[in-house]
């Protein structure tokens, strides 16, 4: 994919034979609907979706509207930003459950996201490179009825990691980028997804993301609900790993996605994760 900034749009292009293409036929679909159905602002926040068009030919190309600001990933890593980025985090997700979503709106998309999510958990079962031990197969097993669970339907982003967050401090905006694989699903995906990259950053932000966020959305805390949020972390993680494997300039990400993964197998309670359990070292 080429990717070019200016200060009018942000350009992205993939050959029409490459699959990531019909991400972006999604592209302005479902930049137009977050536009009209998610709140346009939370806590005196503006939330902000670019607006995008798309051409096809021997490549799809996608113009997205530019949003300036800061992207959030640094801001994790600074003690000066992070409490402000937590705020946003908080209120990203509010964004998507806040969303007037409508009982059919992406209903097979929806379901491919699942059944890919499912295929994905059989993938990581029978993978070699992971050395599993049987508990933690097992544990695997447990998760994997989680990835087609739709308990209180929301509004998901499908890869809401903190990089695709734009924060703009000085004018109270919000702005939520790559919103390919929006669709359907538990509310818990987003969560999951978000968490990751403050854990990353410390184990100990990823605690203050939970309690936050748990205070107003209790249901959180529920079995079910953990089990979503431990099977997007795996999933999320092997993904990350593939791509060590791939890249080896990711290679510190892949050792960090690996303890993760085999941290959320090992542990009976999600806050173990930051509260005493074995993988506080994951930092």
């Amino acid at each position: 994919m080429n990717t070019q900034n200016s200060a009018q749009e942000i350009v992205k292009q993939r050959s029409i034979w490459n699959l990531r293409a019909w991400q972006l036929l999604r592209e302005q679909r479902t930049s137009r609907y977050a536009v009209r159905k998610m709140p346009q602002m939370i806590r005196n926040v503006h939330i902000r979706i670019p607006r995008s068009k798309i051409s096809v030919g021997l490549r799809v190309t996608s113009r997205s509207e530019f949003i300036a600001g800061e992207n959030m990933l640094p801001l994790l890593y600074d003690s000066r930003t992070r409490g402000e980025a937590l705020s946003m985090a908080l209120i990203t997700l509010d964004a998507f459950e806040g969303a007037s979503i409508g009982e059919n709106d992406f209903a097979w998309f929806s379901k491919l996201f699942r059944l890919r999510r499912s295929w994905k958990m059989r993938a990581i079962k029978h993978s070699h490179q992971l050395l599993l031990s049987t508990k933690e197969k097992r544990a695997l097993a447990d998760l994997h009825s989680a990835v087609a669970l739709v308990e209180s339907p929301s509004l998901v982003h499908g890869d809401l990691h903190a990089g695709n967050l734009i924060v703009d401090f000085q004018n109270r905006s919000l702005g939520i980028l790559d919103l390919e694989l929006l669709h359907i699903g538990h509310p818990a995906i987003n969560f999951a997804q978000l968490w990751i990259a403050f854990f990353f950053a410390d184990p100990r932000l990823g605690g203050q993301l939970y309690h936050a966020y748990a205070q107003s959305h209790p249901w959180i805390a529920k079995p079910p609900s953990e089990r979503v949020i431990k099977a997007e972390i795996v999933l999320r993680c092997y993904s990350m790993i593939e791509t060590g494997n791939q890249k080896p300039t990711k290679s510190i990400m892949k050792d960090k996605s690996l303890q993760l993964l085999k941290a959320i197998l090992s542990v009976d309670s999600f806050q173990q994760l930051w509260s005493g359990g074995n993988p506080n070292d994951v930092a």
